[in-house]
């Protein structure tokens, strides 16, 4: 096992960013210099807290200052997308509870076509503050309760061939590297946050884009996590399917295979090694609907089995997405952006449905999620049931947002209880004149894992937005947040008010 100190563990996390984006760029073989967008920034804020470390006694105040320069990097064309978005963030607190810090907030993209039709390279990179453990006290935010977070950093480089063998035939190959690392992993204990790396490696062979009424795949995907602090995660799903096209609305097919989870005593039978059947069907009655229903009669972290209900009308958007299968917390932290979340345009119009994780996003879009908290940073793989429902509805000059979500997760070796996540995000935003917006948004949730106290939290918050120029504008918000628990020492209550200044150059 390789070791590694807190200093360098700090100075890799802090070149992350910058080695991900000169990587980016350099996967731009076919870029003209005119095609690419970049833009720095400068954002200052000020923000009150009532209540720095959100406890239940001995609140304290602060003023909390921020300084986050930064910059954006955008391209599109027909071979390579490329989405930038970094901040250096410096945190300084006036209370003696908070320890100033320095922070990397990286979102990072591209897709990239290296030989016409064949050869193709995605990677994706992020920084961020992720909360250790969701039983921790937390507004939304990562500047309050700071000792809570750890820095997260993901990256994944991805590159794959396909090649048309017939006029109805494509076969390919797919190897995908991934990492997960925080700033400064647990050294032991069954719930230790651990560095991970990953290899996927999946070869298939398809006739699914023929215009025939049947169609057939064969799929090999074998997957395998390294984790510094406990046993690897492995998985391999090997199988074939063969499909009718019954109409060009409806098309159904089935599956059968052979999958291996590696999991010695699961919690759900159907999660053990064995061969399965799967059966799905997808229905478009029109270009405004889509229903598409997936069972299969073993979990498996390669497929997800579930429900997807698509239907955009004139002034709205609607959506129902149902998962079961086996995940972790790595594979969460990898998908920034989950399927089944709309990507709309800022204004809320136009939405599509998320089928493929992490899409590219142009730089007038924006992606409506139902807000599901990841679970608490822990190395087991767990069985998770979700269910999501989203409805955005753009009208005149309001775009208003409802989503509900409800997840189960089973830890598979005993390292935590299992979980019961609810909850409800509520928003309005209206475009009050050419240069002024307000929003007000409203977030309650309940957790309840098995054995241990239930928390109810409750969040809300509203935003002025002001433009003072083509360049710059002026944001001021006013938060509060409140979690009742069974127990009495988990409840907190806080509000704070902030102005904060962005200017492009």
């Amino acid at each position: 096992m390789a070791t590694t100190t807190p200093t360098a563990s700090r100075l890799s996390l802090a070149l992350r960013p910058i080695a991900t984006a000169t990587m980016l760029i350099t996967v731009a073989p076919f870029a003209n210099g005119d095609d690419w967008k970049f833009t720095p920034s400068l954002e200052l804020k000020e923000d009150y807290t009532s209540n720095l470390d959100l406890t239940a006694t001995d609140e304290e105040s602060s003023f909390i200052t921020q300084v986050l320069p930064g910059f954006t990097l955008t391209k599109q064309g027909s071979h390579l997308d490329v989405n930038v978005s970094y901040n250096l963030q410096y945190v300084d607190y006036s209370s003696s509870q908070g320890d100033d810090a320095t922070n990397h907030l990286l979102n990072a993209a591209a897709n990239s076509e290296l030989i016409d039709d064949h050869l193709f390279l995605d990677v994706r990179a992020s920084a961020s503050q992720q909360l250790t453990s969701n039983r921790n006290a937390s507004n939304g935010g990562s500047v309050n309760s700071s000792g809570s977070y750890t820095d997260t950093t993901t990256f994944e480089l991805s590159p794959y061939w396909q090649h048309r063998i017939s006029e109805d035939m494509t076969a390919g190959v797919r190897l995908t590297y991934s990492e997960v690392n925080f700033d400064e992993p647990a050294t032991s204990g069954s719930t230790a946050t651990s560095d991970t790396s990953g290899l996927d490696f999946k070869v298939f062979t398809e006739t699914h884009s023929s215009s025939q009424k049947i169609h057939w795949g064969i799929n090999l995907d074998s997957q395998r996590s390294d984790l510094d602090q406990t046993s690897d995660n492995e998985s391999e799903n090997i199988d074939i399917s063969v499909g009718y096209r019954h109409s060009a609305q409806l098309d159904t097919t089935l599956t059968y295979g052979y999958v291996d989870n590696h999991l010695d005593d699961p919690t759900d039978s159907t999660a053990s090694a064995g061969d399965f059947w799967g059966l799905s069907v997808d229905w478009a009655p029109s270009p405004r609907t889509n229903l598409s229903a997936s069972y299969n009669s073993k979990l498996q972290s390669a497929n997800d089995y579930g429900l997807s209900f698509f239907h955009r009308k004139r002034h709205s958007t609607w959506t129902v997405n149902y998962t079961e299968g086996i995940t972790s917390v790595r594979q969460s932290l990898l998908s920034n952006i989950q399927v089944g979340s709309l990507i709309c345009n800022s204004d809320g119009s136009n939405c599509t449905l998320v089928r493929e994780n992490n899409p590219i996003l142009t730089e007038d879009q924006l992606a409506f999620a139902v807000n599901v908290p990841t679970t608490s940073l822990i190395n087991d793989r767990f069985i998770q049931k979700k269910l999501t429902a989203n409805v955005v509805v753009s009208k005149g000059k309001s775009t208003y947002s409802l989503g509900f979500f409800s997840t189960d997760r089973e830890f598979q070796t005993g390292s935590a209880p299992a979980e019961q996540d609810i909850g409800i995000n509520l928003s309005w935003a209206i475009q009050l004149n050419s240069r002024s917006r307000a929003s007000v948004s409203y977030n309650w949730s309940e957790l309840e894992p098995d054995g241990l106290a239930k928390d109810t939290v409750n969040g809300l918050s509203l935003n002025l937005s002001k433009a003072l120029g083509s360049k710059t504008t002026v944001n001021i918000a006013l938060n509060a947040s409140d979690r009742s628990s069974d127990d009495s020492s988990r409840e907190f209550s806080e509000q704070s008010v902030g102005i904060g200044l962005i200017r492009n150059f």
